[in-house]
This record gives structure tokens, sequence and C-alpha cells, in this order.
């Protein structure tokens, strides 16, 4: 990528609530979030989530498939 990267990963900073902060924050193209089968589930779990999970992020790649 030609940049410098941050990994931050603090325990108050998983699931719902790391997706609210990606989704809230300004889209300048170095914001990245790695999700799980987690926040799929959370979709049907919850009656409502701070983002919208269709809307809010752009797939960029495929880890892998089982």
């Amino acid at each position: 990528m030609g940049q410098q990267t941050h990994r931050r990963e603090p325990p108050e900073r998983r699931g719902i609530v790391a997706s609210e902060a990606v989704a809230k924050a300004e889209p300048d193209g170095y914001t990245l979030l790695f999700i799980t089968n987690g926040n799929a589930v959370s979709a049907s779990l919850f009656k409502s989530l701070p983002y919208d999970t269709l809307s809010d992020f752009a797939p960029i790649s495929t880890v892998g498939f089982f």
C-alpha cells in the first residue's frame, strides 16, 4: 500500500462497537474493518444496529471460503 498502517484492537472495540466506529468514520480510503460471520449473525439477532450492514460497508476482498 505504500502507507504506514496501524492496527488497533482494544477489547472495547470489537464486534458491533467496532463496526459502528468504522461506519461513522470519515471515508478516507484508509479505514478497514476485518469482519467475521458474527457481523452477519448480529444483523439477524438484534432488532436494530447503529449501522446498516448492507449499505454502510463496501467489501474489498474475500479471505477464504469454506
